[in-house]
């Protein structure tokens, strides 16, 4: 005797959900900037006065520089001035000037 069993299915569903969202596309832009700075220079010239000839100097602004003495036979150099004042060594050069020389004999 010969029995047939029926077969046996199991069949398993499954219902995956699918969400989707929408995203709004930004576009970000990057600027550099890049500033180009001339460094600012001033001339300061020299009026030997009856001295030895001095060439002008080109400095930087706020340059505290060496000065010149100047030479004059007879005389004995007593500083650099301007507009009539002495003019204080130590400063920082802001301007353009024009130094002159004052002598002694």
């Amino acid at each position: 005797m010969i029995i047939i069993k029926p077969e046996t299915t199991t069949t398993e569903t499954t219902t995956v959900a699918e969400k989707t969202t929408t995203v709004a596309k930004t576009t970000a832009k990057q600027t550099t900037k890049f500033v180009t700075t001339k460094a600012t220079t001033y001339t300061v010239s020299f009026n030997s006065n009856g001295g030895s000839f001095i060439e002008p100097i080109t400095v930087k602004q706020g340059s505290v520089i060496t000065y010149p003495i100047p030479v004059r036979e007879g005389y004995t150099f007593v500083g650099w001035y301007s507009n009539g004042s002495k003019f204080d060594l130590s400063t920082g050069i802001y301007r353009d000037y024009v130094l002159v020389a004052k002598w002694t004999k």
